[in-house]
């Protein structure tokens, strides 16, 4: 089944294929991995209840399509957190406010979102879409486009070069938006993202498949459809004895699923046999 999950700021995704023995944890892993919201900061209730890591989500009663609140929390920010947003040296003291915790959004990444901490000071500059870029790489494991290809909204304005954020009423949990310039004439764009339909093999079900719509990114190797039907399906292990077909040809799992000609709307195919690494 599909439930929702919304962020205090009104933000909701999907999440796909959840199991009523699915439980609380492995949900906070799959929107760890999905969305790069680290498990450590957030907390999941439903009908007011904080849901336990080690219940399943069947003793909360949850049903298709319902609404699971995702409280975003940070710890304090300590010297280190202090150092990375104000870089240049060591701290002259406590700023006149204490650093607070707002989120980044990236559309373009499959709406992922993560919190990081800005001070009263911080200027919107190429030095904040630079911590953005390495704070997206470590929440989510992915690269994003380098800084001189982004623009930064609050509100649907766009943020100025040189501005402090709280000028244009950023505060505590804001969301801040990333949107990425488009790709030039003629250039390939990196962060294209496929839809495709995966069929895996399921005995229980009356066509002996079940079909699943996966967004993937072009340029990814095909190992990492792996990591992505283990995040849907919260069951598949990722060392399953099976291979990835596409048009009747073991897919090679070192290449890009763009080097095999895959295109949104195409077919994969999940079989048993033997993996080409």
């Amino acid at each position: 089944m599909d439930i929702v999950i919304q962020t205090p700021d009104g933000l909701c995704f999907k999440m796909r294929e959840i199991w009523y023995c699915t439980t609380v944890l492995q949900i906070k892993e799959m929107i760890q991995k999905t969305y790069g919201i680290p498990v450590s900061s957030n907390t999941l209730s439903f009908n007011g209840v904080i849901m336990e890591d080690g219940l399943q989500i069947h003793n909360y009663g949850l049903i298709e399509g319902s609404r699971v609140i995702l409280h975003l929390r940070l710890p304090e920010p300590g010297p280190e957190i202090l150092r990375n947003i104000n870089p240049g040296g060591a701290l002259a003291g406590p700023p006149a406010q204490p650093p607070f915790p707002v989120t980044a959004r990236f559309p373009f990444f499959r709406i992922r979102v993560f919190g990081f901490y800005i001070d009263a000071s911080t200027v919107a500059s190429t030095h904040l879409k630079e911590r953005l870029r390495r704070d997206f790489l470590i929440c989510t494991g992915k690269r994003c486009p380098p800084s001189w290809t982004m623009s930064l909204f609050y509100g649907g304005v766009e943020l100025s070069e040189g501005r402090c954020l709280v000028e244009y009423g950023i505060g505590l949990w804001s969301v801040i938006e990333v949107r990425r310039l488009a790709a030039a004439a003629g250039e390939i764009d990196l962060w294209e993202t496929l839809n495709v339909a995966v069929a895996l093999p399921a005995p229980t079900s009356p066509a002996g498949t079940v079909m699943l719509d996966v967004e993937i990114y072009a340029d990814d190797n095909v190992s990492q459809l792996w990591e992505e039907l283990v995040l849907i399906t919260s069951q598949w292990p990722a060392t399953m004895v099976y291979c990835i077909v596409f048009k009747q040809a073991v897919m090679k799992e070192d290449r890009s699923f763009r080097w095999h000609g895959v295109q949104s709307g195409d077919l994969i195919q999940i079989i048993s046999g033997p993996r080409h690494q």
